[in-house]
């Protein structure tokens, strides 16, 4: 074998190491603790809106199921202005986004949580509930 294939090797094999040394130490922590700042009582904001679920027949390389959830944003002059600061629209009130759902069926009318500064961060509580307790219970 020659040695700038083992040093390739030893490189990628370090690089992978690096990569999910990153990712434990530093995006689960915050992603666990943005999660939990959607169920503190002082943070989040609760909406109404709807989830739809559309089953998509192609499941090749997915692990997540996703929905579409639309609300109306309980803070119209945040989002107003992050809207036309950044794309120098007019006012939309209305926020429709793809987010990952546990339950595989549309809901109408449910809670949804929102951040007050993350205009765009609205979240079903069932879901997040849900998400919570797999990293609570799995510690």
């Amino acid at each position: 074998i020659a040695l700038m294939e083992m040093v390739y090797v030893l490189l990628c094999t370090l690089l992978l190491w690096v990569t999910l040394f990153i990712y434990v130490r530093f995006m689960i922590p915050k992603r666990r603790q943005l999660m939990k700042s959607y169920l503190d009582d002082r943070e989040a904001l609760t909406v109404l809106g709807d989830v739809e679920f559309k089953e998509r027949n192609a499941r090749v390389c997915r692990f997540a199921d996703y929905a579409q959830v639309t609300y109306v944003h309980p803070r119209p002059d945040l989002i107003a202005s992050r809207i036309k600061e950044r794309h120098g629209m007019g006012l939309s009130f209305m926020v429709k986004k793809q987010v990952r759902t546990y339950h595989l069926y549309t809901r109408e009318r449910v809670s949804i949580l929102v951040l007050p500064d993350r205009p765009f961060s609205g979240q079903p509580q069932s879901d997040i509930q849900v998400d919570v307790s797999s990293f609570t219970d799995n510690r």
